[in-house]
């Protein structure tokens, strides 16, 4: 577990004031995956500014069916409704009233000094490459209809089964989500209820990929579909030679095929990565 310090006093203000303000909408009670839709971060990160709110005694860390929990005394109240998206009215950082409509939860002149603290924290860490696997599976769970299971949400990312399990499974044991066992056998997950829209998404993905370390999450995921389709294609003429097909025909169209298919993958977009 990290330390708040290491965000810098910016970041770390603004993430305070964050959820000190979510606070307000959900009783006193959040988690760092609450504060994920509006702060292009790993999840890793928020919770460590988190425990430096509890350091301070603003917030009380307590764990919930498996699910880590802060709970901020001053906004202690029942909630009866589920808390919508927050709309921002003024600078979540220092306070300052907006004029339009339409914009993060920081304005022009803070959100370069926040930028400032995240590189720093980016060429000491790689929080961008949990940030961009974080957001996309929670941007997932928060659109999608319960149960959460690795292969429904696998379905609708760029990771296989297998990658996606390996992910939530690093969540689980952060304490992020829950895995839960149904009485059909099947594993499910459990993520804290929080809305998280198209284009807080689009947004927060836009700045996590202008670092290196994210990139090389996209690029490791992209070799690994193009292994995958070449070990489909050389099946399939393997599978054609008992056909009788000519073997120097089948060698041409491997030759031919195996840099087109890399080529296609390699530069393919897929929805999450357009939106």
């Amino acid at each position: 577990m990290g330390d708040s310090v290491t965000l810098g006093e910016v970041a770390t203000n603004t993430v305070e004031n964050l959820a000190c303000r979510i606070a307000e909408q959900t009783g006193g009670k959040i988690s760092p995956v609450h504060l994920v839709p509006y702060l292009p971060l790993s999840v890793g990160a928020l919770r460590d500014c988190l425990d430096g709110m509890v350091q301070d005694s603003s917030a009380i860390a307590d764990e919930e069916d498996g699910m880590t929990y802060y709970e901020l005394p001053a906004y202690k109240k029942d909630v009866t409704r589920r808390p919508g998206a927050i709309e921002f009215s003024s600078c979540v950082s220092c306070g300052a009233e907006f004029s339009g409509s339409d914009h993060g939860p920081m304005c022009r002149e803070c959100t370069p000094k926040f930028r400032h603290d995240l590189n720093s924290l980016a060429d000491r860490t790689a929080w961008p490459a949990q940030a961009v696997y974080e957001h996309e599976i929670l941007y997932l769970a928060a659109n999608t209809p319960e149960p959460h299971r690795a292969e429904s949400l696998a379905a609708r990312s760029r990771f296989t089964i297998r990658n996606m399990q390996r992910k939530l499974a690093s969540m689980v044991v952060e304490r992020f989500i829950v895995q839960d066992l149904g009485d059909d056998g099947l594993i499910s997950y459990r993520f804290p209820d929080v809305p998280y829209t198209r284009e807080q998404y689009r947004r927060n993905r836009e700045i996590i990929h202008e670092y290196p370390a994210s990139a090389q999450e996209e690029m490791e995921l992209k070799f690994v579909r193009i292994v995958l389709s070449l070990a489909a294609l050389l099946l399939v003429l393997f599978g054609l030679a008992f056909l009788h097909i000519p073997f120097p025909g089948l060698i041409l169209t491997f030759v031919i095929a195996s840099p087109i298919i890399a080529l296609a993958i390699w530069r393919h977009r897929t929805g999450l990565e357009e939106s």
